[in-house]
Order: C-alpha cells, then sequence, then structure tokens
C-alpha cells in the first residue's frame, strides 16, 4: 500500500516537472522565432535537463546593486515566493516607447507572453496622451527618440514616482550614460542589444522595487497621520492641564486678595494691562526680550501672581488703614520675597517646560517693586537688571493701584493724573520703554478699566 501510494507521488510529481519544462521550452521557443523573425539580438535559451550552469549570455547592465547579466541567478525574475504579500507583477500595466516597430513588437510579444498588458508608443508625444488617458505601472523608455529624447519624458515621470517606474533602453555603453539615467530616475538600464531574459529580469526588479516604495510611502502616510493624531492629543491634554495649572494658581491669588476686599478686580485689571503693555512696547525691544503673542499671554496669566507673598503679613499691618510705620513698612516689603519662596517651591516640582507659567510669575513676584532708578526692594536691582515682566507689571500695577481706591487712602485718582504721575517717574521708577508703552496702548487701557472697574473680586 505505502509502495503504491509513493509511485503514485513521484508520477505525479514527474508529470509536473515535464509540463513546466515543455512550458519553458516552448516560451524559449517562441522567443527566439520572434527574435529572428525581426534579426533582433535577443538571445534565450531552453532551460536544460541536468543541474549544470546555464550558458553564459548577453546581457544589459541594471544598476542600484541589481545584476542584468541573463543567465545568472540576479537577473532571474524574483521569485513568487519572495515577493511581499500583495506583490503581482505579472498584471502590471507596461508602456513601450520605442520608434523602432520591429523592437516594439518583439518585446510587446515577450512581455505579454509573461502575462502583461502592454500598450505602445513611438514618441514621447504619443507617450504623453497614453500615460495622460491610461496611467501605467512601468515605462519602457528608449533614450534616442526623434524629436524630443527619451530623458525628457524621464525627467516628467520622476515626480510621479513611485507611481510610474522606468525603465531606460539605449544603445549606449558608456558608464556616464548609465549614471545620468539614474540620476534622472530609472529604476533599471539596459544596454542594446540585450537578451529577452534580462528585459524580463529588469521589468521584475524595476516592479518589485516599486511596490516596496509604494507599501513603505503608505506606511509612511499612515505613521505620519498617527503623529499628527497624537500631537494633537498632547496639544489638547497640554492646553487643559495649562488651564487647569492657571485656575489654581488664580485661586490661590483670590486667597491672598481676598485679605483685602476693597483691591476690588484687581487681578484681571492688572492681567489685561500687563497683556497690552507688552505688544505696545516697541519693536527693538520686543525683539531684544523675546516678547510675542505667548509671552503676552503668560504674563497676562502670572502677573496676578504679583501679591500671592502678601498671605505671609500680617492683618493689622495688610489691612491697616492709614499710613505705615517704618517698622510696619519692612515688614510689607517682605511680601515679594515670600511670594517668590512660595513660587519657587512649587517650581522644583516641576519640569522645566511646565513651569513657563512661573518662570515668568517669579520674575514678577520679586521684582515688582523695584524701581529702574536703582531705589526700589527687596534687592535693589536697576535698569536692565529688572525682568522686564517686573517692569511691566510694575507700571501696570501702579497704574492700576493709584485710579483705585486702598485702606490707605480711600480717593481714587483720575486716569490724567495718573498718566502724569506715570510721565513724572519715567526713568527713575517705570523703564522708559514700557511708559512709551503706555502711552501707546493709552486708550484701549482707559476703555478696559472703565469696562472692569465695576467686576467683582
Amino acid at each position: 500500500m505505502r509502495q503504491g501510494i509513493g509511485r503514485s507521488a513521484l508520477s505525479t510529481c514527474c508529470a509536473s516537472l515535464g509540463d513546466r519544462r515543455e512550458t519553458v521550452w516552448w516560451r524559449s521557443r517562441r522567443r527566439r522565432q520572434l527574435a529572428l523573425s525581426f534579426n533582433l539580438r535577443i538571445h534565450a535559451y531552453e532551460e536544460p535537463a541536468s543541474c549544470g550552469p546555464p550558458p553564459e549570455l548577453p546581457a544589459g547592465v541594471g544598476l542600484g546593486g541589481h545584476a542584468a547579466l541573463a543567465g545568472t541567478a540576479s537577473a532571474r525574475p524574483i521569485p513568487r515566493s519572495q515577493a511581499p504579500d500583495e506583490f503581482e507583477p505579472h498584471s502590471a500595466r507596461i508602456l513601450l516607447v520605442d520608434d523602432d516597430p520591429s523592437v516594439r513588437f518583439v518585446l510587446r510579444k515577450t512581455l505579454e507572453l509573461d502575462g502583461y498588458e502592454v500598450a505602445e508608443a513611438d514618441s514621447v508625444q504619443a507617450a504623453r496622451a497614453i500615460l495622460h488617458d491610461h496611467p501605467h505601472d512601468l515605462v519602457m523608455l528608449d533614450k534616442n527618440l526623434p524629436g524630443e529624447s527619451g530623458l525628457v519624458l524621464l525627467g516628467e515621470l520622476s515626480p510621479w514616482s513611485p507611481r510610474v517606474a522606468v525603465v531606460l533602453m539605449t544603445a549606449q555603453s558608456d558608464v556616464d550614460s548609465a549614471v545620468e539615467a539614474m540620476r534622472a530616475g530609472a529604476y533599471d538600464y539596459l544596454r542594446k542589444p540585450f537578451g529577452g531574459d534580462a528585459m524580463v529580469a529588469a521589468v521584475e526588479r524595476a516592479l518589485h522595487r516599486r511596490h516596496l516604495e509604494l507599501q513603505n510611502q503608505k506606511q509612511r502616510t499612515q505613521l505620519e497621520g498617527l503623529v499628527k493624531e497624537r500631537t494633537s492629543d498632547v496639544h489638547r491634554l497640554t492646553t487643559r492641564l495649562m488651564g487647569t495649572q492657571a485656575a489654581v494658581l488664580r485661586v490661590a491669588c483670590s486667597v491672598a486678595e481676598s485679605r483685602d476686599p476693597e483691591t476690588g478686580a484687581h487681578l484681571d485689571r492688572m492681567a489685561a494691562f500687563c497683556r497690552e503693555l507688552a505688544l505696545a512696547l516697541p519693536s527693538t525691544v520686543r525683539g531684544l526680550h523675546g516678547v510675542d503673542q505667548d509671552f503676552a499671554d503668560r504674563i497676562a496669566e502670572s502677573a496676578p501672581l504679583h501679591d500671592i507673598g502678601k498671605v505671609g503679613i500680617p492683618d493689622d499691618i495688610l489691612l491697616k488703614p492709614g499710613k505705615l510705620t517704618r517698622d510696619e513698612f519692612d515688614v510689607m516689603k517682605t511680601h515679594p520675597i515670600l511670594g517668590h519662596q512660595i513660587l519657587e517651591s512649587v517650581r522644583s516640582r516641576m519640569t522645566s517646560e511646565d513651569a513657563q507659567l512661573l518662570d515668568v510669575g517669579s520674575d514678577i513676584c520679586l521684582a515688582h517693586h523695584e524701581r529702574f532708578d536703582g531705589g526700589g526692594y527687596p534687592t535693589g536691582l536697576e535698569g536692565e537688571e529688572i525682568p522686564i515682566a517686573a517692569r511691566i507689571a510694575a507700571l501696570a500695577d501702579f497704574y492700576d493701584a493709584v485710579t483705585s481706591a486702598r485702606p490707605y487712602r480711600r480717593v481714587s485718582f483720575e486716569h490724567r493724573e495718573a498718566r502724569a504721575m506715570i510721565l513724572d517717574e519715567c526713568g527713575c521708577a517705570f523703564d522708559p520703554d514700557v511708559v512709551m508703552a503706555f502711552t501707546t496702548a493709552e486708550q484701549k487701557i482707559v476703555t478696559m478699566r472703565q469696562e472692569m472697574i465695576d467686576m467683582p473680586a
């Protein structure tokens, strides 16, 4: 029983091999007949029954790391088993562009014998018309054509790679021509006369490479879409986190300001004033300090932190209705340092990227009572030593303070009086550039103050 099964299987295998050899022999014979009919040197050979090496054959030159020597293993068509999933080279559409009709006929019959769908064109202009109406996967292009050179069409097709692969054919045998073709975008290069197997191998290599590049392009597009989607998610989460961070800081500021109920909407007004002053600075100053819209938004969010250190000031000093004594004022002058210490404690627990808001807030908190002439507190900084955010906040805080009632001063000043005070302190208490920004944005600031003056704290 076992012997019967073995003989049957052996007979089937031998029959299959016989059919394959007969098919290869018939295709090789057909190619040879076509070549002889038109005196075209396309060389073919019949597969020998023995396992010995095939005879040496003329060949084209394949670049890009591929040898195109007909009859060698590297010149044989890519086996189906080695091709990636869904790679079907013999279903491709090929356009032959050559001015010799006999050459086109032989090449067409050879390719059709392998199952390709083939169209023909005798010039660059005719090829353009065909490609415009019917897209093709590969173009077999002769370099030397009447009228426009094949290199012209190659240059036009290069931007469409890898949608359209090109194999260039030429009678020139110099290396420079091959290099020129590959630089222009050709997938392979065949030197006439070439063997039929060399041509089929070049076509299969080009289609295989085209398939891999299309797969790579598809995966890259998918990856870019995924990265864009994830980036959008990260941006959305970052925005929410920053919003939450700003809200928490605003609550902390409100707790400090709630101990002084007569300040009204001081935090909101000061934030708005700081944003307008930052954007109104002279362009040279903005460029020097990196003041842009993002900076203006950060200073608006962090300006309310300027007096957070007041949580450490006793109520009998903070809420005293009259003028402070020297000792009381010395205690009051500690609130910038107290606030700076609070913010630095929070900042030390955050990454540098997440702490941008606190960076600006910390500068404002520590230095918003410094004077441009060096006579301020707590450290006596002068001129450019004072952070630009603190110089802006100092003027915004002063303007809102003198135009609003305070426990130590029940009467507020009018805008024109406050403006005169600011101009008098230009170069003394305030940075001249910030004073110039105030005069530039003056009308906006007055309007905002009127709109926000009755807002609840």
